[in-house]
């Protein structure tokens, strides 16, 4: 008999849950159960479609074999203040979140706010903080069930009978799964994903070496800026372990914090970008090497705090430094097509090139 996964979820959280979730986001309990009842099923079939693709289900895999199965255990202490409180447990929320929906984000908080009657604020809140607690509950049932990545996405995508007549108008349609055949493509994930995360986890290394080292040649097929579940992934490493220094904000190495080394990482890739995109002739490619000077130094000082972070958090940074190779090298590419930028560039880019290496290596 398939476990009912939406049961298994609803009847995990306590009235005392919910009650205190109304509490902390300032609404009246019925308001804030009658969210997360819409939440729940919404969250789930995210899940659901996170799983029907290879690479959304080998990413849900490795955040879910890191995630903190007792997080719901203490949960009545974490949303009273306690391991940094439900301000900590929103923020990994929201990379999770934005990790499993994607740009359709925005859209479910919107949705979910409509029809429960909560505003947009209210109901992302609700959801950011519902979301790990989600992710929790259903790392804990892949671990005791003894599944790999492969296995939970055919029995994630098994649960579509489950959430009929549950999820709210348009939830379907905005997260893509209608019409979907969820069980042919589950027959079909089950046999694909048996060796993709192993090879995923040989080549990774490997691919972005080369492509930072290449300076031209991109990466076919990943064209993805930032994992975002990775940045969920990391916020399960450091519920475990802890940054330096947390409670007093962390050490702080130029304009990086060790209390907050996703958003600079996220900074610094998000800058990357932009100075490449940015170049179209030489005058930008001249206006860019001081751009490129100044990424060089916050990769510096970023090492320098990643480096006294705990193994499981440091090492998903540098995964995730790891799979911004290919784009990189794609928009690099780019730059060097256009004439007379390449002997602009080469030189400033040699030195961010090593920095990008020296950390991933």
């Amino acid at each position: 008999m398939t476990v009912n996964l939406l049961k298994l979820i609803q009847g995990a959280i306590s009235d005392q849950v919910s009650g205190r979730i109304a509490e902390l986001i300032g609404v009246d309990e019925a308001f804030a159960k009658k969210a997360i009842d819409l939440a729940l099923p919404t969250l789930l079939a995210g899940f659901i479609g996170k799983a029907s693709t290879d690479q959304g289900a080998s990413q849900l895999g490795m955040v879910l074999d890191q995630a903190d199965g007792t997080i719901l255990d203490k949960i009545g202490a974490i949303l009273g203040g306690a391991e940094g409180g439900s301000v900590r447990l929103l923020e990994m929320g929201k990379g999770l979140m934005s990790g499993l929906l994607g740009e359709k984000a925005g859209g479910i908080v919107d949705l979910i706010g409509s029809v429960s009657g909560l505003d947009k604020e209210k109901s992302g809140a609700l959801l950011g903080m519902m979301t790990p607690i989600l992710f929790s509950l259903l790392g804990k049932q892949k671990k005791m069930m003894g599944l790999d990545a492969a296995g939970f996405a055919k029995l994630l995508l098994s649960q579509k009978d489950s959430l009929k007549g549950v999820l709210p108008p348009g939830v379907g349609s905005l997260l893509g799964i209608d019409g979907l055949d969820l069980n042919d493509v589950a027959d079909a994930a089950s046999s694909k994903l048996k060796g993709a995360a192993s090879v995923a986890q040989k080549e990774a290394p490997v691919v972005a070496k080369k492509s930072f080292a290449a300076k031209s040649s991109g990466g076919s097929g990943m064209k993805m800026l930032v994992p975002l579940l990775i940045v969920g992934l990391i916020g399960f490493a450091v519920w475990k372990f802890g940054w330096p220094k947390l409670s007093g904000g962390g050490a702080v190495v130029g304009n990086v914090s060790s209390g907050n080394p996703v958003s600079s990482l996220n900074g610094i890739i998000s800058d990357v970008r932009s100075t490449f995109e940015g170049i179209s002739d030489v005058p930008s490619a001249n206006s860019a090497l001081t751009k490129i000077d100044e990424l060089v130094s916050r990769i510096s000082d970023f090492q320098k705090v990643a480096n006294g972070l705990p193994d499981p958090a440091k090492n998903q940074l540098v995964n995730t430094v790891r799979g911004f190779a290919p784009q990189f090298s794609d928009l690099l590419e780019k730059a060097y097509a256009i004439p007379g930028v390449k002997a602009v560039l080469e030189p400033k880019v040699s030195v961010l090139l090593d920095k990008l290496e020296s950390f991933i290596s």
